[in-house]
């Protein structure tokens, strides 16, 4: 595994702040505050970025041990999620 690959997987301590969901949790203190893979310093965008590249989720976590595949559906959702609120910049 690559160091970048480390970093991401690092184990993370510190304050976790849920957003209803078990695998998702946000910490300013932590990628700045994104939203990111519980135990993991890998965001949400991120894996989202890694499935439109063609990943699968037993590929990212081959590549960035410490991925639980099983958290998949619930970071799809969570992205689904937010993309269906609209944006209040373009709210008249």
């Amino acid at each position: 595994m690559n160091t970048v690959a480390r970093l991401l997987v690092a184990s993370v301590a510190g304050p976790q702040y849920t957003v209803g969901m078990k695998w998702i949790v946000q910490n300013p203190d932590i990628l700045g505050g994104q939203p990111r893979v519980n135990g993991t310093r890998l965001s949400v965008s991120f894996v989202i970025q890694c499935i439109s590249e063609g990943m699968t989720a037993s590929e990212i976590a081959q590549d960035y041990p410490g991925f639980p595949p099983e958290a998949l559906p619930e970071i799809l959702q969570y992205a689904a999620d937010r993309l269906s609120q609209p944006d209040p910049k373009l709210a008249a």
